[in-house]
């Protein structure tokens, strides 16, 4: 990716690779769902370890509120950021920059950047293809246990940034009349990276995809810390965003609101 693109680009990254379909790969249909009792059984430890069913249900929307910065070509630019998150299917992520507001929305099946100068662009409609959730990664994963179009398995037990954790992944299979090729179900998969002592998410990790659409080589993962308590629930205040290993951005949390009543009006370029 250009690095106009990573410095700009917190969500242009976290999206891509978390959304975008992958063209030019082998297409196939959709295969047959796996649900793994034993990744089942530790994803729904973390449910609990994060504060539990019942409080992640209680979740209609957040926002969040601190700084953000962005590292490219030997230098820092730093802004503060406000995110919004309606369900699984509405995103926004305004940055206040030196020369002006940066935003990224994604909302009713559309994705679009909205330029300091005010101007527009439309991004590419997969991007829409994943849940927009990824300030609490913990939403993605109740509807992966409680949906049974994902496909849910255990990669194995790993190292991940120094600390013991489980590789599980999820994998959402559409219905062959909406997704014949398969493709959106690729555009799913991504690796949940759960820490087997606090069973908290350490990390998402998939592939990055360009403004094309098209994947590259290098993989793309956010990084959740510095848990803390808000209104019942282990809220990560800490998320880097990192591609093919080089760190290309950070936000760090200072303000977490739970159901402030966003509605699609919120979300409006």
């Amino acid at each position: 990716m250009r690095v106009h693109i990573q410095a700009r680009g917190f969500v242009f990254g976290l999206i891509f690779a978390l959304a975008a379909v992958a063209m030019g790969q082998s297409q196939s249909p959709p295969q047959s769902i796996t649900r793994d009792p034993q990744a089942i059984s530790v994803l729904s430890q973390s449910i609990a370890a994060v504060g539990g069913l019942q409080a992640i249900l209680a979740v209609q929307d957040l926002t969040a509120t601190g700084n953000i910065t962005y590292f490219w070509a030997n230098q820092t630019v730093s802004g503060t950021v406000v995110i919004k998150e309606l369900g699984l299917a509405h995103f926004r992520l305004d940055a206040t920059l030196s020369d002006g507001v940066q935003s990224w929305i994604m909302a009713n099946g559309t994705s679009v950047e909205r330029r300091p100068d005010g101007s527009l662009s439309q991004l590419p409609v997969q991007l829409t293809y994943k849940t927009a959730s990824f300030t609490f990664p913990f939403l993605q994963v109740l509807a992966a246990l409680q949906d049974p179009s994902w496909d849910v398995s255990h990669a194995g037990s790993v190292t991940h940034n120094g600390r013991p954790a489980y590789d599980i992944r999820l994998q959402k299979t559409y219905p062959q009349t909406r997704d014949p090729l398969g493709l959106q179900s690729k555009a799913s998969k991504s690796d949940i990276f759960i820490d087997s002592g606090s069973l908290l998410i350490l990390a998402v990790q998939s592939r990055t995809y360009g403004r094309n659409g098209r994947p590259t080589n290098a993989p793309h993962e956010l990084q959740y810390s510095n848990y803390q308590l808000v209104n019942g629930l282990q809220f990560p205040m800490t998320i880097l965003d990192l591609i093919g290993g080089q760190q290309t951005s950070s936000i760090q949390v200072s303000q977490v609101a739970f159901n402030q009543g966003l509605s699609d009006s919120d979300f409006l370029p």
